[in-house]
């Protein structure tokens, strides 16, 4: 396995981000390679099992712990010629060679599993080469040094965003608004979608302005539905709002159903002024920002101004 790494990649890992992933779904299967895909979020779950995380921590301790033994025991013989004694087995039955290799391969397949890049596989692979062949413990000592640095420079590397698990159903919430809006505005869902992910991550200023994408797109619906002059479909939102509420004003209402449907155009010209004078204005500039509670008030309001533009039929002509 340590062969195969080295053939995949160079050291310093000179290889573009899509002829790695390539080659390592060559090596390892794209199942465990999909597992690493950018902005997936990982739960706990993810780290203890998928990935194995517990194997990674007991082979990570245990070279940490041989490098604290040659630096306390045998920090007077560190020039001292070891030759492995492949012959000669220990109390447990394993030879002091094919310890170190179960624990190297232990960590190896714990690093491919855990992603990391080539130079970790490359320095793991030095001190599995060193414990195959006679070595001192100085140079031993060195090379877990590096290896353990460098493990540690990757581990602090990899970042993973907490969320709480009252928030994380939100992640990947597919039609967050209801299935009746996401047929009526499909072009919505990347919007509606990353708002509820920008929310579940605590992002809540971004959560805000893709809701407000989000109504923009609802703005444009309702004026198609007053039968507005398309002109409009790139104006202000507060053009179509003055010109729907003339519009409204002047359809008939001599029936019951006239007037149903006048007032329905009214209220819903209402909720999406309010929305725009309270915060689609304020959110675009740069001193305004919003927190979980206000976030979570505006997707409720953005909510039902989509659910009842998506119920309101086009005026007849």
């Amino acid at each position: 396995m340590c062969e195969e790494m080295t053939a995949l990649d160079d050291v310093n890992g000179a290889v573009d981000n899509d002829s790695r992933r390539e080659r390592w779904e060559q090596v390892f299967g794209s199942a465990v390679v999909g597992q690493f895909s950018p902005y997936r979020l990982v739960s706990l779950w993810d780290l203890m099992f998928q990935f194995d995380l517990l194997r990674f921590i007991i082979s990570y301790r245990t070279v940490s712990q041989v490098e604290i033994g040659i630096a306390t025991t045998h920090r007077d013989h560190l020039d001292h010629i070891i030759v492995p004694a492949a012959e000669k087995p220990d109390e447990s039955g394993h030879t002091r060679s094919s310890l170190g290799n179960f624990v190297f391969a232990e960590l190896m397949e714990s690093l491919q599993r855990l992603g990391f890049m080539p130079v970790s596989m490359t320095k793991c692979a030095i001190v599995h080469e060193i414990i195959n062949r006679p070595y001192a413990y100085r140079e031993l000592q060195t090379a877990m040094t590096v290896l353990r640095d460098t493990i540690e420079v990757e581990l602090r590397d990899r970042l993973f965003l907490f969320v709480r698990p009252e928030n994380a159903v939100f992640w990947d919430k597919k039609a967050p608004f209801g299935e009746k809006v996401a047929n009526a505005f499909p072009n919505a869902t990347f919007d509606s979608e990353e708002a509820t992910r920008c929310f579940a991550a605590g992002r809540y200023t971004a959560c805000v302005m893709h809701l407000m994408r989000v109504t923009e797109l609802g703005v444009r619906r309702l004026a198609t539905l007053l039968r507005l002059p398309k002109i409009l479909q790139v104006k202000p939102w507060g053009n179509t709002i003055e010109e729907g509420d003339k519009k409204v004003a002047a359809l008939p209402h001599g029936t019951p159903e006239q007037q149903a449907r006048r007032a329905q155009f009214s209220e819903i010209l209402a909720h999406l002024r309010n929305i725009k004078n309270a915060w689609r204005d304020q959110v675009m500039h740069p001193n305004q920002a919003y927190d979980e509670e206000r976030a979570r008030e505006i997707f409720d309001a953005v909510k039902r101004a989509m659910c009842e533009i998506a119920e309101l039929k086009r005026l007849p002509k």
